[in-house]
C-alpha cells in the first residue's frame, strides 16, 4: 500500500489490533507500513493505530469516531441529555433541546411539557424538574390542600401566617395559589407563569401545602407546566438590563423580543410601566396612578417602587416586543403618582427567550 504521511488510512472497520499486527509487512495491497495512521476497531470501540520502530503497533488515540471529535462540535462544555440534538448557536453544534415537529425557523424557549410529582414534608415541597421558568398547565393534590407557589424558600417562610382567603400583596413572592380537594386537578387559567429567584438561579420552584386553617398538609402534588429550557447555554436565561429615564421614557434592549418579569428596580420612587411598542406608551400617557388599564391597552406590567428597593414580579408576568418589525424592545414610562415624568435608574431581571435558529439543511459538521 502506497505510505501519504498526512493522510489517514481507513482499513476495514472490522480490524482489530490482533488483525493490524497480523497485516504488518504480509504485503500485498494489506500491508501496513511505518508512517501511516489506520482506523480499526477493538472491542466495538474505534481507534487509531500507527506504526512503532521495529514494526510494532502503537494506539494513538480511541473513540474518534465519536462525533465531539468534529472540529465544530461540542459535545463536552454542556454534555448532551436524552432527547436533545446538536444545534447551531452562530460558532460551533452543541446540544440542545428541539421543538415539536413544525415549521422551520428560529425555535422560541418554550417547548418542553414536564410533570413533577413530590410529597411535601411538614407542608413543604421543593419542585427540581421544571426549570427555573415557565408557564403552569395544572396541579393535582392526594389530599384537600391550600397551595402556594414562591420563586425562593424565604418567600414561603415570609408568606407562612397569612390566612387562607386573603389575597397576598403584590410583589411578596406568592406566585400562584391554588385550592385542590382530594384527588382533584385544577387547571392553572388564565395563563400563571413562574420562576425562580435564588442567588445564583435554580431549578427549583417552592411549595407551601396547607389547609384552610393553615395547618401542614402532607399530600402529594403534581405540577405540569412548559418548562423553559436552555438551548446550548443561550436559551431561556436569567438576564439584567438597566438604564435611566430620559424625560420619563426609557427603551431597554437587552431583554430580548420577549420573556418574563423576575424583579424591578428603582432608584428613585417612580410608577414604572412596561410596553410592547413606543405608540403603546404613547397611548396611555394620560391614564392616571391608580387606574386600571382597559384590557388590551397594551400595558404589560406595572410596578409602584420606592427609591432604592426591588419589587417582585408576582404574580408572574410576561413581556413582549410589538413592534411591526419585531425588535429587541420594550418600553418604559417613568413617572411619579401625579404622572410627572421621573428619570430614575430602572433595573429589571427577567427570564429572556432568544430566539435561535434551527437546523435547515446544509452540510452537518466539518472534520
Amino acid at each position: 500500500m502506497a505510505v501519504f504521511p498526512d493522510r489517514i488510512v481507513l482499513k476495514n472497520s472490522t480490524d482489530s489490533q490482533a488483525a493490524i499486527e497480523a497485516a504488518i509487512g504480509s504485503g500485498g495491497t494489506d500491508q501496513i507500513t511505518q508512517g501511516e495512521v489506520v482506523l480499526g476497531l477493538e472491542a466495538g470501540a474505534a481507534k487509531l493505530y500507527t506504526i512503532g520502530s521495529g514494526g510494532s503497533v502503537v494506539t494513538i488515540g480511541s473513540n474518534v469516531g465519536a462525533i465531539g471529535d468534529l472540529t465544530d462540535v461540542d459535545t463536552s462544555t454542556t454534555p448532551p441529555t436524552s432527547g436533545q440534538a446538536l444545534v447551531w448557536n452562530g460558532t460551533e453544534w452543541t446540544p440542545g433541546n428541539v421543538a415539536a415537529a413544525g415549521g422551520g425557523g428560529g425555535i422560541a424557549g418554550t417547548i418542553l411539557q414536564k410533570s413533577e410529582a413530590q410529597t411535601a414534608a411538614s407542608g413543604a415541597a421543593t419542585f427540581v424538574e421544571l426549570g427555573a421558568s415557565g408557564i403552569l398547565v395544572d396541579i393535582t393534590s392526594s389530599l384537600d390542600a391550600w397551595i402556594v407557589l414562591y420563586p425562593t424558600a424565604a418567600d414561603r417562610t415570609a408568606d407562612a401566617a397569612r390566612a387562607y382567603g386573603t389575597d397576598p400583596a403584590p410583589g411578596s413572592g406568592v406566585l400562584a395559589e391554588f385550592y385542590i380537594t382530594a384527588g382533584g386537578t385544577v387547571l392553572a387559567s388564565p395563563g400563571t407563569t413562574y420562576f425562580n429567584n435564588d442567588t445564583p438561579d435554580a431549578d427549583a420552584l417552592y411549595v407551601a401545602v396547607r389547609d384552610q386553617a393553615g395547618a401542614n398538609v402532607n399530600s402529594q402534588v403534581t405540577i405540569k407546566a412548559y418548562v423553559h429550557q436552555n438551548f446550548g447555554g443561550t436559551g431561556t436565561n436569567r438576564v439584567t438590563d438597566s438604564g435611566t429615564a430620559s424625560s420619563g421614557a426609557l427603551t431597554l434592549t437587552g431583554m430580548g423580543q420577549s420573556g418574563q418579569f423576575c424583579t424591578v428596580t428603582s432608584s428613585l420612587s417612580a410608577w414604572v410601566v412596561f410596553y410592547g411598542s413606543a405608540a403603546d406608551r404613547t397611548a396611555d400617557n394620560a391614564r392616571a396612578f391608580g387606574t386600571d388599564p382597559a384590557p388590551g391597552s397594551g400595558v404589560q406590567a406595572e410596578f409602584y417602587i420606592a427609591a432604592g428597593t426591588t419589587i417582585l414580579a408576582t404574580p408572574g408576568a410576561m413581556y413582549f416586543n410589538n413592534d411591526t418589525d419585531p425588535t429587541d424592545a420594550i418600553y418604559l414610562a417613568v413617572r411619579d403618582q401625579a404622572g410627572a415624568n421621573v428619570n430614575s435608574l430602572i433595573t429589571v431581571k427577567v427570564y429572556a427567550e432568544t430566539s435561535y435558529t434551527g437546523i435547515s439543511g446544509g452540510t452537518f459538521g466539518s472534520g
